[in-house]
């Protein structure tokens, strides 16, 4: 996204998760430059804070195929934050 987002909603939990494997077209063209998961840069998926955000070593395709991504996606929709307990 390009220019201004509005605020997030005071309350409202925001989680980010970010791949760090740089593998894909992005890393091949020279679009994203490591660290990233070769479709998005790691910067450009980090939330200032306070909001939660995870990074796991896997590539952007393999956020979708992770169990390890797919359980803290989990626990963030239950506990609003992606740290166990």
């Amino acid at each position: 996204l390009e220019g201004a987002l509005p605020p997030w909603p005071p309350g409202r939990e925001l989680g980010c998760i970010a791949g760090t494997l740089n593998l894909g077209l992005g890393a091949v063209v020279g679009a994203v430059r490591a660290p990233g998961d070769g479709a998005v840069a790691l910067a450009e998926a980090r939330p200032e804070a306070p909001h939660a955000f995870a990074a796991f070593r896997v590539s952007h395709l393999g956020l979708l195929a992770s169990p390890r991504v797919a359980d803290a996606v989990h626990r963030f929709l239950a506990d609003g934050h992606f740290a166990a307990g």
